[in-house]
């Protein structure tokens, strides 16, 4: 568990940024695995 995470409203773009990345990467080897799901 990540202690002292920080979720102020200016930091939400951040986490927004990472998660987008993560969904991204997951999608992309999705493909290339040819196990695409929605």
């Amino acid at each position: 568990m990540v202690k002292n995470f920080d979720l102020r409203p200016e930091n939400k773009s951040e986490l927004w940024k990472v998660e987008f990345l993560i969904h991204a990467l997951g999608d992309s080897y999705a493909h290339v695995h040819g196990e695409a799901r929605h």
